[in-house]
């Protein structure tokens, strides 16, 4: 498998990735995946409404489903009530 390095994503002088977007200790590497559009619209929406780019969402998205070790009652609870008070304010 090969991992992709900030300095090989660069055409010409315009750098494709922005600081935050690279971890230099852990490459990254490139897939093609399939998804539903009404999932990707979803997540521009959601992108544009963060401020980031729609990509990094995705890629936050599944880090912290596949590496968030706190998926117990309490803390869904918690984030849920974070996003119904926010919702209200």
């Amino acid at each position: 498998m090969s991992s992709t390095r900030k300095k090989d994503v660069q055409f010409g002088s315009k750098n494709l990735l922005e600081n935050d977007e690279f971890d230099s200790e852990h490459g990254k590497q490139r897939i093609s995946l399939m998804l539903d559009i009404q999932v990707i619209e979803a997540f521009k929406n959601l992108a544009k409404k963060e401020g980031k780019k729609y990509q990094v969402l995705i890629r936050d998205t599944l880090r912290k489903t596949v590496f968030n070790k706190k998926n117990d009652i309490e803390n869904r609870l918690k984030e849920l009530e974070k996003a119904v008070f926010k919702k209200r304010a």
